[in-house]
């Protein structure tokens, strides 16, 4: 994970997120990441957001075995990825500012 988990007020769930950037889709990397927050973090993190350039096909057998090593571990991972992380910026306009330099396309084309 790429911070130390934090507690969500409103769930009241330890939360924390993992940052991926793929030219193909690496499965085995996300599993990777996963046996690293279980080794360093079983008890202390409830839930991994999953930032992800590439979309992730939640029913495949990779994914579902990321999924499945969680859940055992009693971690949730919750996916964001491709145009969603874009949306997620954009309905920010301070974050959209900072990181992009400008206030939203979609109020630029208004």
């Amino acid at each position: 994970i790429e911070v130390t988990p934090v507690l969500h007020e409103e769930t009241n769930k330890l939360i924390s997120f993992q940052a991926k950037y793929f030219t193909d889709m690496d499965y085995g990397q996300i599993m990777h990441s996963a046996k690293m927050a279980v080794k360093y973090y079983k008890g202390q993190l409830d839930v991994i957001y999953l930032y992800c350039n590439k979309d992730v096909t939640t029913t495949s057998k990779g994914y579902q075995g990321v999924e499945t090593y969680l859940q055992s571990n009693g971690i949730e991972i919750k996916p964001i990825t491709d145009q969603t992380i874009l949306e997620q910026v954009m309905n920010k306009e301070t974050i959209a500012w900072h990181y992009f330099n400008h206030i939203s396309v979609i109020n630029s084309h208004l």
